[in-house]
């Protein structure tokens, strides 16, 4: 069986989409006509103030449906990429998560709810780390058994750009979360930076001597999610990992796909191809479609 593909919507509301956002029902036509299995659903293109009834998030996902599309995952507007919300009002957070819940819920659409810390890793002084991990760990603790009453998975996505993002960091958090719906999305471009030159390590600095394979492989049977995309050692004005067309980046997918399939165990359905912060990312849509086809078909057997 193959990998079914999607693509983040984000990708067409986030910088530089953010000046030419592109709405849902044609981004959904567009993924239609090159044969994607479904999209990966941003909050800024759906959520619950947006489709505040029972009724209307049962035609949401009937419209999502009507375009052959699946969803792969939800990532709920939680609010601005630099906030600490997490920190200082987790609680808040927390509501806001469950809220969240009931609309995945409700529409009956996709499994996975994705998180993330909230905070910019310059946020944290090394005096405060203690107590920034404890609200961290309490907070997706709580989320993950939030989601269990609903039959949903936690993914949560680490990355360069927000707090704790060295190798080591990602796998005790996921060990101190100690929930069995609690897994991570884990993105290539983002394990590449994190893994292999510590981009963005600022309280702690943690490289692997075998790079973003032995990262891989750390996450053995921790993966609920997977966001395939190229990155050429770069980040996005400072905020955080450059997502690259395939090809132009310095990932070998021919190492990094068998690795996920048989070094991580990655058995989840979908492949989800990520194309924040492309000025182009409408117009390579067709190229990224062929190329992670060609990677599918070798490598998407599970």
């Amino acid at each position: 069986m193959k990998r079914k593909i999607s693509v983040g919507t984000w990708c067409f509301q986030f910088p530089p989409y953010d000046k030419k956002k592109i709405g849902l029902e044609d981004v959904m036509k567009k993924l239609s006509e090159l044969g994607y299995d479904g999209i990966s659903l941003d909050g800024n293109h759906a959520n619950p103030e947006m489709f505040p009834t029972l009724e209307s998030r049962k035609e949401l996902a009937k419209l999502i449906e009507s375009y052959g599309m699946g969803v792969s995952e939800f990532g709920p507007k939680y609010g601005v990429v630099a906030g600490i919300i997490i920190q200082y009002m987790p609680e808040t957070w927390l509501a806001e998560v469950r809220n969240n819940l009931k609309f995945i819920s409700d529409c009956g659409f996709t499994k996975n709810i994705r998180v993330d810390t909230r905070a910019v890793p310059t946020y944290l002084v090394e005096s405060d780390y203690n107590r920034a991990w404890d609200t961290t760990v309490y907070a997706f603790k709580e989320a993950a058994k939030s989601a269990q009453d609903y039959g949903i998975q936690v993914v949560w996505e680490f990355e360069p750009g927000f707090l704790f993002n060295t190798p080591s960091e990602v796998i005790q958090l996921y060990k101190d979360v100690d929930e069995p719906n609690f897994t991570f999305e884990l993105d290539t471009a983002h394990v590449y930076l994190m893994s292999e030159l510590g981009v963005m390590q600022y309280t702690k600095q943690e490289t692997l001597p075998g790079g973003q394979l032995e990262f891989i492989e750390m996450c053995k049977d921790k993966i609920g999610l997977v966001h395939i995309i190229d990155n050429d050692g770069t980040t996005y004005e400072g905020i955080t990992s450059m997502h690259n067309a395939f090809g132009e980046g310095h990932i070998d997918f021919d190492k990094v796909m068998p690795a996920l399939r048989d070094k991580a165990n990655y058995k989840g359905e979908w492949w989800v191809v990520d194309l924040v912060f492309n000025d182009n990312a409408w117009d390579i849509l067709k190229d990224a479609k062929q190329a992670i086809d060609i990677l599918n078909e070798k490598y998407g057997d599970y």
